[in-house]
């Protein structure tokens, strides 16, 4: 695909040669076409709509390792994490990405209390504080429920849209302002379960219930603007994710679902209400499912047949909508590494039959545990760049 920026996958100029890039050490594309990848990577190119990647995975998606701060060095991790690292890759490529979405707390809540604020500085709690409510089956590890307090989530980019999706968890109304006044308007555009949220004015009502709501929150001009929300209850109908963009600009937006210690069957929890992971990845309908889980299962003694149900689960529900990358962890030190052998094999063989792409992070570095893991588990920095480089390199070759 190379005139979207992308070239072949195999080769590039320097100094005027033409001179062979190899996939990466590990990658097999098993067959996949990659149909809605292409046309996701072509629209977005040609400034028609916009297209979306979710990440299901664990702290190693979520990005520990690469903050600050002993034992977690989580704080200030979001801007290196790899969906932020791959993001800007592509957009240097010439096919614009954002990592510029909220989901749920990612699990911080969960490590020790650790403060969301630290990891995420775009996002502010003011008091009384709200709560989020950690399950590790849920989209992002979490959802937050924003108390009578006011929470306020300010993205780093110019925008003039809010995607905010609800929990129909219980009765609620939640009120919205951008920078301190009423938004432009708000407008529920999709929900699932019953019954739909709905708007009267600068709120979204929750009836309880069933499902997700989504309310699209219009700001009355484009720039780098603050949403804040109260509650007119201390619990209730809880936030999900908050998406910022900007209308007239078309780019590839992440939705990192991932949560710190999350195993692939909390990632690929199934619920008929449609709160969890699986329901929440059917929602989002992305173009592209990055998935990377298994050193928890490991950690755990889960069985390699479990484990693959678990992934298959993932990977049904992701073709729904979009393509597949399907990557294996690097390694880690125990138990993280336990029976890495044959996980191994069973994540490739699933790919394989499954007919989507996949990467051995393993094999990529030499199924050794990298100098640059801070804890024996967690990237550095320079590691998760490097991670987020070799992903760039697999959808390069996806969309050959």
């Amino acid at each position: 695909m190379r005139g979207f920026g992308f070239g072949t996958g195999r080769r590039r100029r320097s100094g005027g040669e033409v001179v062979s890039v190899p996939n990466p050490v590990g990658f097999a594309l098993n067959g996949s076409t990659n149909g809605a990848l292409k046309t996701m990577v072509a629209r977005v190119r040609a400034g028609t709509a916009r297209g979306r990647i979710v990440w299901k995975g664990d702290s190693t998606t979520v990005g520990q390792g690469c903050g600050t701060g002993a034992p977690y060095y989580l704080a200030g991790a979001r801007a290196n994490r790899v969906p932020a690292v791959l993001a800007g890759l592509l957009s240097a490529s010439g096919t614009p990405a954002l990592d510029n979405a909220m989901v749920g707390d990612n699990g911080m809540n969960q490590a020790g209390k650790f403060p969301f604020v630290s990891y995420d500085t775009r996002f502010a709690i003011g008091a009384p504080a709200g709560s989020f409510a950690v399950f590790q089956s849920l989209p992002g590890g979490s959802y937050y429920s924003p108390g009578t307090g006011v929470f306020s989530f300010t993205p780093t980019a110019s925008v003039n849209i809010f995607e905010v999706v609800i929990y129909n968890l219980s009765a609620n109304i939640l009120t919205f302002l951008i920078d301190g006044i009423a938004p432009q308007s708000i407008v529920i555009d999709k929900f699932t379960g019953s019954p739909s949220a709905t708007t009267v004015g600068n709120t979204v009502v929750a009836a309880g219930g069933t499902g997700f709501s989504r309310a699209i929150i219009t700001a009355s001009t484009t720039g780098v603007h603050t949403l804040s929300c109260t509650s007119s209850a201390s619990s209730g109908a809880g936030i999900r994710s908050i998406l910022g963009f900007a209308s007239g600009v078309r780019a590839i937006d992440m939705l990192v679902h991932t949560s710190l210690g999350a195993s692939a069957a909390q990632q690929a929890d199934i619920s008929s209400e449609g709160w969890t992971n699986n329901g929440a990845l059917a929602f989002d309908a992305p173009d592209l499912t990055i998935v990377n889980c298994g050193l928890n299962d490991m950690a755990g003694g889960v069985s390699t047949a479990a484990y693959a149900g678990s992934l298959q689960t993932i990977i049904n529900t992701a073709k729904l909508s979009g393509d597949v990358l399907l990557v294996f962890p690097h390694r880690c030190i125990a138990p993280l590494n336990n029976n890495v052998a044959n996980y191994l094999v069973t994540a490739a063989v699933l790919a394989a039959s499954n007919t989507c792409a996949f990467m051995s992070l393993d094999q990529y570095f030499g199924g050794v545990v990298d100098s640059r893991l801070v804890d024996g588990a967690h990237g550095s920095a320079a590691f998760y760049g490097e991670v987020g480089d070799v992903l760039k390199r697999c959808i390069s070759a996806m969309v050959a």
